[in-house]
C-alpha cells in the first residue's frame, strides 16, 4: 500500500516474514542434530556407515554400510564393505 509521498505502509512484513523463515529454519535444522549431538566421537567413511547410528560412541566404519546395525555399541571398529557386529554391551 503506497500512501502519499510514495512510502510504502507495510514495508517492513517482508523482513518480519523473512526474519522468522530463517528463525523457523534454524530451530528445525539444531533439532534435527539432536541425536547426533549424542554421538560426536565416532568416524565414517563410506556410504551407509554407521548410518543407524544413535548413541553409540567411539565407534570407527570403514566401508559401503559398515557397521550399519550399531544403534548403540560403542567401542567397535569395522573395516570393508558391510563390514558389520551385532550390537554387544560394552564393558
Amino acid at each position: 500500500m503506497t500512501v502519499e509521498g510514495g512510502f510504502y505502509m507495510f514495508s517492513h512484513s517482508t523482513n518480519t516474514a523473512s526474519f522468522f523463515s530463517v528463525l523457523i529454519a534454524a530451530l528445525i535444522f539444531s533439532l534435527s542434530l539432536a541425536g547426533v549431538a549424542a554421538a560426536q566421537t565416532n568416524t565414517s567413511l563410506g556410504t551407509g556407515a554407521l548410518q543407524n547410528n544413535t548413541t553409540g560412541e567411539a565407534n570407527t566404519a570403514i566401508g559401503v554400510d559398515a557397521l550399519f546395525r550399531n544403534t548403540t555399541g560403542s567401542d567397535n571398529t569395522a573395516l570393508g564393505n558391510r563390514a558389520d557386529v551385532s550390537e554387544i554391551a560394552t564393558f
